[in-house]
């Protein structure tokens, strides 16, 4: 069975749908991007299992779909929201900087230093970086051609080569490598099409090996700066419908969050799948819920794993029991089971569906409440800086 230990610490139950979570770089703090524009956070603290909600504020009308704290020190964040914009707010929620819109909504975002440029990409593919140090239109300092744009909406981006490349996964089923090095800024290569939407990224291998998770659960191996295609796939992933995030937690060890609401971990070279970790599952049953893993991220100080899905949970993992899992000293938990058979039939594009309805139902929610969250935005935050 799968590590029967007590979780790291309880669970954290959200009061709406919630987009991305992320850990503070240097605290003992998670900040959640929710569907009515809040970022809501939470101290936690492993030794006594206690999580607290520290504050929120609102920083966008419509939904906040992305956030990411400064890399270093966490003075500040920048949240992307649906209606295209990227903001920077301070830790008590003023407003430092808000970009120009771009063609549509940013579905995902990366800060690549701690000056505050950031890169955002968009549902239409666009890919765009700002510089919050300047402010209006010009802010705006990196914006490729159309002609080298993906086609469909920008999944991941990653960082590397010191802040030089830009690498980008997209549901038009590509990778793309993008130089970002002022002067000559444009799109170095783009994968052959993969057949399937790629959803999620990560480097393994001191960064020599670049994996890709797709909508069909598979696997791609890549080598790096060689982007035409895949050398390699893992194909045996257990029943999963899709692989939506991945995470190295070392050298060749990944947990990755599918479309079925599982936490599992693999093992590259050798290539392997050691199990599943656990999930966002009923309570009271234990059968898996039709809960999308919205978001991970790993905390590898704190040695903490933080997923949320669309049962509004929070849920923490100990970054050992997954690398004891890879070492195969625990074996993973039994899922096979009707109700994960029925997960697995549900198509990407119903449970797209079903994040639409939900959407549509958060931004009317929005509308309602915006005025009233502003105004009390200073009273929450009175004593954050305390934190």
């Amino acid at each position: 069975m799968a590590p029967t230990s007590l979780p790291p610490l309880p669970d954290i139950i959200l009061p709406e749908h919630t987009f991305d979570v992320r850990f503070h770089p240097a605290e003992q703090l998670l900040a959640s991007a929710t569907i009515s524009g809040d970022v809501i956070f939470h101290t936690y603290d492993q030794e006594s299992r206690v999580v607290e909600k520290a504050g929120h504020f609102h920083t966008h009308r419509q939904s906040c779909r992305v956030v990411r704290w400064q890399p270093t020190q966490g003075d500040w964040m920048m949240s992307g929201s649906a209606d295209g914009t990227v903001s920077q707010n301070d830790r008590s929620g003023k407003q430092l900087w808000l970009s120009s819109k771009m063609n549509a909504g940013v579905s995902t975002m990366e800060v690549i230093n701690d000056t505050g440029l950031v890169a955002a990409g968009s549902d239409e593919g666009q890919i765009l970086a700002f510089d919050p140090r300047i402010h209006g239109k010009k802010s705006t300092v990196v914006k490729f051609p159309d002609e080298d744009l993906q086609e469909d909406y920008i999944t991941q981006l990653l960082v590397e080569n010191d802040g030089k490349s830009l690498l980008s996964t997209s549901g038009d089923a590509t990778l793309g490598c993008y130089d970002l090095r002022y002067n000559k800024q444009k799109l170095k290569a783009m994968s052959d099409n993969q057949e399937n939407e790629l959803l999620s990224m990560c480097l393994v291998k001191d960064s020599k090996k670049l994996l890709t998770g797709d909508q069909n659960g598979v696997v791609g191996i890549w080598n790096y700066d060689y982007w035409g295609d895949v050398r390699d796939r893992i194909t045996h992933m257990q029943n999963v419908t899709s692989l939506d995030n991945m995470i190295a937690l070392d050298d060749s060890t990944v947990v990755c969050g599918g479309g079925d609401g599982y936490v599992r971990v693999f093992c590259v070279f050798p290539n392997a799948v050691r199990g599943v970790l656990g999930g966002h599952t009923d309570a009271s049953t234990g059968k898996p819920l039709a809960a999308e893993i919205e978001s991970m991220h790993a905390d590898l100080d704190e040695g903490l794993v933080a997923t949320v899905g669309q049962d509004y949970h929070v849920k923490f993992w100990r970054v050992q029991d997954a690398l004891k899992m890879a070492a195969g000293e625990t074996k993973d938990s039994d899922i096979e089971s009707k109700d994960e058979e029925e997960l697995k039939k549900m198509t990407r594009a119903k449970r797209q569906k079903l994040k639409r309805k939900a959407a549509q139902v958060g931004k009317q929610k929005n509308t309602a409440s915006v005025n009233a969250k502003k105004a009390n935005t200073k009273a929450f935050f009175r004593d954050i800086d305390d934190l």
